[in-house]
């Protein structure tokens, strides 16, 4: 008798306007201390009239314009249903504590200050319609941040002809997006929808505020890694013993980034080294149909040599967003005597997008994405204010 298998169903994208508070360009109240505030400071600035309603349900075409470079995407909601449906695909581990944080924020703000941020393989026809209707005409508000030599700037889709032939064009050519930043806020705010099931205020926690941008929009970068008190129990003689049985070893000259995938860069008693991993064919995870340079690390040096069981708990592992550079490790590893840093090469988009197709997670922090979202720019709240 043959087995019959269930269909799998075919989901549709759907992305939605929605009642936005927006940032206006007010003077000193664009730089990164206002942008880290908003996290904890929402209602102060509420308070201030820092935010505005804008008229009208939109979504908004959104630009990052940095030097010559200019990244066009757009700004919607989408069901939270579309995480659990096979739409929205996530490539990290959340943790349960995080998740907690992000649900209590999100409840006192009673809003969310940030978008997601997801990514889609080029989709020409939407790609260009985007870039054509912001080109088309001036922003309606833009925001520069000096501090990063960045330009936000905004374009309100809010005619309905123009919004059903987006949402056609999502349900049409989009089959699924991934999550680039903002794994433990999509996976709370699905929470706070189930914890508010049956009660009036559901619909409230229905949608959530999103951002695409295509994949070629966007870049992937390192995450440094630092090991605090690596040393307390082996000498860095012993420890590179130990980690010459899996890789080749050189002393550099200088402080160098690594130049290759399987390759990392070392800070260990005040020296750096090139470290090559050898033939790794052996090397094999019955989850994983590619073995990152992230597993090469945590399984070979942090359990293998350091014995560290787990890379998700384990507060000795502090990591280093790969933006910050060379400096950033050294100031972390110089903090902390006793500490080695790790300089590991960026995952490549097509291994990011095989492991993820293939239905596999990613260990935490393999990735950082640029250009990041902003919190406060763009608001989506739960609940209509007096302002709305």
């Amino acid at each position: 008798m043959r087995n019959l298998v269930p269909s799998k169903p075919v989901y549709q994208m759907t992305i939605l306007p929605f009642r936005a508070l927006y940032l206006e360009a007010a003077a000193g109240q664009s730089d990164n201390d206002f942008f880290l505030a908003v996290k904890s400071d929402y209602h102060s600035f509420q308070q201030q009239q820092l935010f505005q309603a804008y008229p009208e349900s939109s979504l908004f075409v959104y630009q990052i314009v940095q030097g010559q470079q200019v990244r066009t995407g757009i700004i919607g909601c989408i069901p939270v249903s579309h995480y659990e449906d096979g739409f929205v695909l996530r490539h990290e581990l959340t943790i349960e504590s995080k998740e907690a944080v992000q649900r209590r924020l999100s409840l006192e703000r009673g809003a969310v200050v940030k978008p997601i941020l997801l990514t889609y393989p080029g989709y020409e026809v939407l790609d260009q319609w985007l870039q054509a209707y912001a080109s088309a005409q001036d922003p309606a508000w833009e925001v520069e941040v000096v501090e990063l030599q960045e330009t936000h700037r905004f374009f309100p889709v809010s005619r309905k002809a123009d919004i059903l032939h987006l949402q056609a064009l999502f349900a049409e050519g989009l089959q699924h997006a991934y999550i680039a930043d903002g794994h433990h806020r999509f996976s709370s705010a699905v929470s706070l929808y189930r914890q508010h099931q049956g009660l009036a205020v559901q619909s409230a926690y229905e949608n959530l505020m999103c951002a695409f941008f295509p994949a070629d929009a966007l870049e992937i970068h390192n995450f440094n890694r630092v090991v605090y008190n690596a040393l307390e129990h082996i000498s860095p003689a012993a420890f590179m013993a130990e980690l010459s049985n899996y890789a080749t070893l050189a002393r550099l000259p200088a402080a160098a980034m690594p130049t290759a995938a399987h390759e990392l860069s070392m800070l260990l008693a005040g020296e750096w080294f090139s470290v090559s991993w050898r033939d790794l064919t052996w090397f094999t995870r019955p989850d994983r149909s590619v073995s990152t340079d992230v597993d090469l690390f945590n399984d070979l040096i942090l359990h293998r040599i350091l014995g560290i069981e787990d890379v998700r708990t384990d507060k000795k592992i502090d990591y280093i967003e790969g933006p910050k550079g060379i400096s950033g490790l050294e100031e972390a590893v110089a903090a902390h005597p006793g500490s080695i840093g790790f300089c590991l090469y960026p995952l490549d988009w097509q291994t990011f997008q095989a492991i993820i197709d293939a239905g596999q997670v990613l260990p935490p922090k393999s990735t950082w994405f640029e250009p990041r979202m902003k919190n406060g720019l763009l608001i989506q709240p739960y609940f209509a204010t007096d302002k709305d």
